[in-house]
């Protein structure tokens, strides 16, 4: 039985599709994801600056390594059109062997 690997998984709403595409498609270039799913047909409701605020949004579901957290993070916040964008990193996420020596090698790591 494979053992588990830790990676990184790191949730981030999107405004559109389009914004959600460039990004995926960035990290992938740049090495900084090995998968990034992209998830239609969210509707989010939260206050914002004291109003209730409804919007339909995509969500990217972004698998990477631990070690690219911090420079994943960096790109989202500079790529990203929210002044304050959401992006929660699950750092406890764990994969099977196969998974994280593919991920690892897609990365280069």
């Amino acid at each position: 039985m494979d053992k588990v690997q830790p990676f990184l998984l790191l949730y981030v709403p999107c405004p559109t599709k389009d914004v959600a595409e460039k990004i995926a498609k960035n990290l992938i270039q740049k090495k900084l994801a090995g998968c990034v799913n992209i998830i239609e047909g969210m509707t989010s409701v939260y206050e914002w600056q004291g109003e209730i605020e409804q919007a339909d949004e995509v969500v990217l579901l972004i698998k990477t390594l631990i070690s690219q957290k911090k420079a994943l993070e960096l790109f989202i916040m500079q790529e990203h059109p929210y002044e304050t964008p959401c992006i929660i990193h699950i750092d406890n996420a764990s994969a099977n062997d196969a998974y994280f020596e593919w991920i690892s090698r897609t990365l280069d790591c």
